[in-house]
């Protein structure tokens, strides 16, 4: 099960980028602060169930937050009382195929003062079991990679260690402004620390901070989805030969009735994967690799030859994305005409929005 943070700084301007990773790198959860999104705006990622949690104060431009949820899993909204502001915060409950998971993402602002012991109101203490915690929390400690301790680093290490939660970071960088800093954190349970591996990606989709990811292993492979979908079709004479096998044996075994039914389904080819947006071409790909690259050479040597680089490759990046996305509308109304149907015509409307399906291409 794989589970992002970001902080993106605006998801308004990087959608197409957001998807893409999402759907590419088969994320089943992602956690997204300083949305910079208002009550008042829609905000959508097909294929996925947004939890939001906007800033109130709209005049106060920033904060945020959002959980990403794949459709195939079941989620429930869990309620953060108002009481944690300035803490800003969500979080949901996502039910999997081998256990269920509280999942909160959180926000805290540099400069306010925020009192840590507040996060005791996001979950009571009986549901700290099988949590994980991600956030900015604008927080500098040692323990994650700090250069030095403030007085929040020291409370937010205080805290989750009296509820005994696991620290996944492993020293890496993940904020990368003049000088590099450790702000994205992410905690977790006992019993979820040592199935769970963290590492802070080259990918910023246009951010300053770096997408960390987790992966949380789970041993049983032959667990079913609780949404799984299920093709039409079905050999009914292969099930009820495996069936009788099974049931006149005497040596029943569950996995291998689960492999029996996958095994019955005569499953449908998938479609062939298309372009990520209608606009998406060559010049985005390498714009993207030489985001990846800029970022990769930074975090590794942190000069301020190497930091001017990363921000000349942002800038390259966020260019060619609106340049290409400003040619391919002008390419396409250009030619519509009436030999062009309806279908078409809607589809790649579509596609301009964002596909979560990409070409090969477009991914490298």
């Amino acid at each position: 099960m794989k589970i992002i943070h970001l902080n993106a700084t605006s998801v308004r301007n990087k959608i197409n980028s957001i998807s893409q990773y999402l759907h590419s790198n088969k994320i089943a959860v992602a956690s997204i602060c300083e949305t910079f999104l208002n009550p008042s705006d829609s905000f959508a990622l097909k294929n996925y169930t947004i939890i939001r949690a906007d800033r109130a104060n709209t005049s106060n431009r920033g904060g945020g937050v959002l959980i990403a949820v794949r459709k195939d899993l079941n989620v429930k909204k869990l309620n953060i009382p108002s009481s944690v502001q300035p803490i800003e915060a969500c979080a949901c409950e996502v039910s999997t195929a081998y256990t269920i998971i509280n999942f909160i993402s959180l926000y805290l602002p540099p400069r306010s003062n925020c009192d840590i012991s507040k996060l005791n109101n996001i979950l009571p203490a009986s549901q700290y079991n099988n949590t994980v915690v991600c956030g900015d929390f604008n927080a500098h400690h040692n323990s994650w990679g700090g250069s030095f301790n403030d007085p929040r680093g020291r409370q937010v290490l205080d805290f989750f260690d009296s509820i005994n939660f696991v620290l996944l970071n492993d020293g890496s960088m993940t904020f990368f402004g003049p000088s590099q800093s450790a702000l994205d954190l992410t905690f977790c349970s006992p019993n979820l620390a040592l199935r769970s591996t963290w590492h802070a990606t080259n990918d910023s989709l246009g951010s300053t901070h770096c997408v960390t990811q987790v992966e949380i292993a789970f041993s049983n492979s032959s667990a079913i989805s609780p949404k799984e979908k299920i093709p039409r079709k079905i050999n009914k004479a292969f099930l009820n030969k495996k069936l009788k096998e099974i049931f006149e044996s005497s040596d029943f075994s569950y996995e291998q009735f689960i492999q029996d039914f996958r095994n019955s389904f005569q499953i449908k080819e998938k479609k062939k994967d298309v372009a990520p947006n209608a606009w998406w071409n060559v010049e985005c790909s390498r714009a993207n690799t030489k985001l990846k690259s800029a970022l990769s050479t930074y975090r590794s040597f942190p000069s301020r030859q190497n930091y001017a680089d990363l921000q000349a490759a942002q800038k390259n990046y966020k260019y060619i994305i609106r340049r290409e996305k400003a040619i391919g509308w002008k390419n396409f109304c250009a030619n519509i005409d009436s030999t062009m149907s309806v279908g078409d015509f809607w589809r790649i409307i579509k596609r301009f929005k964002g596909s979560p399906r990409y070409a090969e291409e477009g991914l490298k």
